[in-house]
C-alpha cells in the first residue's frame, strides 16, 4: 500500500515538472506546438489517472488508446497548418 502511494507519488510529481517544462516552452512557442503540447499532456495525464488505479493490461490499452489519438491529432494538426499556409 504504502508502495503504491509512493509510487503515485512520484508519477504526480514527475507529471507536475513536465507541465512546468511544458508551460514554459508553449510560453515561447507557436499556436500549432502549443495546440501539440497540449494535447500531449492531457494524454499523459490520463494515463496517469488511469495507471494509478488499474491493471497492467487496461494501462497497455489505454496508453495505446492515447498515443493512437495523439498521432491523429497531430497529424490533422500539421494538414491543416500546411494547407493554411499554402492556401495563405
Amino acid at each position: 500500500m504504502i508502495h503504491s502511494k509512493l509510487c503515485l507519488t512520484i508519477k504526480i510529481l514527475v507529471l507536475v515538472v513536465f507541465a512546468v517544462v511544458v508551460a514554459v516552452v508553449a510560453a515561447a512557442a507557436e499556436v500549432v506546438v502549443i495546440i501539440v503540447v497540449v494535447v500531449v499532456v492531457f494524454a499523459v495525464v490520463v494515463v496517469v489517472i488511469v495507471a494509478a488505479a488499474a491493471e497492467v493490461v487496461v494501462i497497455i490499452v489505454v496508453a495505446v488508446v492515447v498515443v493512437v489519438v495523439v498521432v491523429v491529432v497531430v497529424v490533422v494538426v500539421v494538414v491543416v497548418v500546411v494547407v493554411v499556409v499554402v492556401v495563405v
